[in-house]
């Protein structure tokens, strides 16, 4: 099984973030075959925290038709803790800069995509992390 499919597969299933390590120390997402810090194969696969911050953000008033009703929307970059960046949706009308936020999971993403396998996969996004709250 491939690293992205197996990815795919443990979302769903444990509803956690995953990556992969890299013998060298680095932290691999989106996972792919080899490391791109030291090029590396042997990588194992770690759990990361589903925390970190938006790093970039853009608010959209435009969305695709599978989006509908759900104007505007923000996209980000977030810094995860553990390192690696991840572009997704956060759930909030205020992005900022350094925000804290926390991955959740859209099961159900009834989107309108010719594509099954796509239909089927969960949507990980995040939330924001109130203040004085460690999530």
């Amino acid at each position: 099984m491939g690293a992205v499919s197996e990815f795919w597969d443990k979302l769903k299933g444990e509803k956690k973030l995953f990556a992969l390590k890299c013998r060298c120390g680095a932290v691999v997402f989106p996972p792919q075959p080899s490391c791109p810090t030291c090029n590396g194969w042997e990588m194992e696969w770690v759990e990361l925290s589903g925390r970190g911050e938006i790093y970039a953000y853009t608010v959209s008033n435009i969305a695709p038709p599978s989006f509908t009703g759900k104007l505007p929307f923000c996209v980000s970059i977030i810094k995860l803790e553990e390192g690696p960046m991840v572009m997704s949706i956060v759930e909030t009308d205020r992005p900022e800069i350094g925000m804290k936020v926390q991955m959740v999971l859209e099961e159900k993403r009834n989107l309108d995509i010719p594509d099954e396998n796509w239909r089927e996969r969960p949507l990980y996004k995040f939330k924001p992390i109130p203040a004085g709250d460690s999530a």
